[in-house]
């Protein structure tokens, strides 16, 4: 039973607080205020790629892969 919820409960909830995380870090906090924190820390600006990744890329992929999920079970 334990390996039943741990399989289907915990990855669920991981996959959430990801997304939840992701979406906090980059709409709340602000992808352009993150691109000046790397600045101040290391000097140059992360490239488009990197704030395409922040607000856009990995947002999209953890929903799909969460909705891909739903639809497998």
């Amino acid at each position: 039973m334990l390996r039943l919820i741990d399989y289907y409960g915990a990855s669920f909830i991981i996959l959430i607080l990801g997304l939840a995380e992701i979406v906090a870090f980059s709409y709340i906090y602000g992808a352009e205020r993150i691109c000046d924190d790397v600045e101040f820390m290391l000097g140059f600006r992360p490239s488009l790629y990197w704030r395409l990744c922040w607000k856009f890329i990995t947002p999209c992929l953890l929903y799909t892969s969460d909705a891909a999920d739903d639809l497998l079970c």
